[in-house]
């Protein structure tokens, strides 16, 4: 199940980069649809659950997208740009011209292509595990 939504989220972040929409935090929620879903801890000062996705996110995608030298690609530049389209610290791709200067068109395709990548590995790791 929780492939297919990750699948599924992979298609509709596809789709809206196409139709020149903001994908980038679509791509990062297929990947977030593979974590697990137990993996939290309580923060020491307020008490509240802690689930840590900026270096889950990170993780996954070094041990998934299986991409030589970490220099190439900055995961956690990619989830920050995330974090600011999705707490509206930014204003959408299609409503500001802007936004080639944050966030190139290689850049956004590089995140498909690693984002396909981790998703098939992450499959075939949990098909040879079962």
């Amino acid at each position: 199940a929780d492939f297919l939504r990750a699948a599924g989220l992979f298609l509709q972040a596809n789709m809206m980069r196409r139709l020149g929409m903001d994908s980038l935090q679509t791509y990062v929620s297929a990947v977030e649809a593979l974590f697990d879903k137990a993996k939290k801890k309580k923060c020491e000062k307020c008490g509240q659950d802690s689930y840590s996705l900026a270096a889950r996110y990170r993780k996954f995608m070094d041990q998934f997208s299986q991409l030589e030298g970490a220099s190439i690609f900055d995961y956690g530049s990619t989830y920050k740009l995330r974090s600011r389209i999705v707490h509206g610290d930014r204003v959408p791709k299609i409503d500001n011209s802007a936004w080639e200067e944050e966030y190139h068109p290689q850049q956004e395709w590089a995140v498909e292509a690693l984002t396909r990548r981790a998703l098939v590995n992450w499959l075939l790791e949990s098909r040879e595990k079962h």
